[in-house]
């Protein structure tokens, strides 16, 4: 926008050196030939409403430029910054803890921390002592975390893309709520056993096939919306020449690189 701004003021200066060449020259063959007042008072106001009009249209383009730049502005400060932090800080997570958590399988990263208490039992045998799981809790890069950001997101100020991929995705974690809820319900064991011997059968099952399903989708949204994130940060920064670097997801880690 403000190249073309610059362009369009190139435009006018060179529109007002013609028309006051073209009134110069007037000027000299009216007072060379003796035209009338009348016609010199025609040629005035046709030169001052020319000069209005381009006026006008450059104060509109000005003002469109500035409520642009204020939108572009909000969009990054209140969308754009907020969620690319959050991108920085899973990959940077990613490439010092999981670097072998593939990209394309894991998009965003859900770390777990489950706190566990300890029960002692005395007996004339001796004390046994047993672990129970008390809580589980989100870590240093969780999907509760992305999505509570993305909850805060002021909507109207998201690209189109940015705000389908954050519906579709609140409503394909919804999904797989309900589908883990359908396999627990039928095979209870296996959402607490890592070594559950009938693995093969809950996976060929309905239930087991569902989840399949949503969990290869929500993926996908997941990668779409990274994506977008990174596109919009990019895209924000380029319309408000704040910077010549740009954010760029390598198969290694995120980086800043010029265009």
């Amino acid at each position: 926008m403000l190249d073309y701004i610059k362009r369009y003021c190139l435009q006018i200066h060179a529109i007002g050196f013609v028309l006051f060449i073209i009134f110069l020259f007037t000027m000299i063959y009216n007072i060379n030939h003796g035209w009338s007042y009348f016609f010199f008072d025609l040629i005035i106001k046709l030169v001052s409403g020319i000069g209005t009009i381009i006026a006008a249209v450059f104060i509109y383009i000005k003002w469109k430029d500035e409520k642009t730049r204020k939108l572009y502005e909000q969009r990054l400060q209140d969308v754009y910054a907020p969620l690319m932090t959050l991108v920085i800080r899973q990959e940077e997570y990613r490439k010092i803890d999981s670097p072998d958590l593939d990209r394309n399988r894991f998009p965003i990263l859900t770390e777990i921390i489950t706190k566990y208490s300890q029960n002692m039992k005395f007996s004339s045998k001796g004390v046994s002592i047993t672990n129970s799981e008390t809580k589980k809790l989100p870590g240093l890069v969780s999907r509760e975390r992305f999505v509570e950001i993305l909850d805060e997101k002021k909507y109207g100020l998201c690209r189109p893309q940015l705000l389908l991929y954050i519906t579709n995705y609140k409503l394909i974690l919804e999904i797989e709520e309900i589908k883990k809820k359908n396999l627990e319900n039928k095979y209870p064991e296996f959402m607490h056993e890592k070594d559950f011997p009938k693995r093969d059968e809950i996976e060929r099952s309905l239930q087991g096939r569902e989840l399949s399903i949503v969990l290869k989708r929500r993926c996908q949204i997941e990668c779409l919306l990274i994506n977008e994130i990174i596109s919009g940060y990019n895209n924000c920064i380029e319309k408000l020449e704040l910077d010549s670097n740009y954010m760029y997801l390598e198969d290694s880690s995120l980086s800043c690189k010029k265009i």
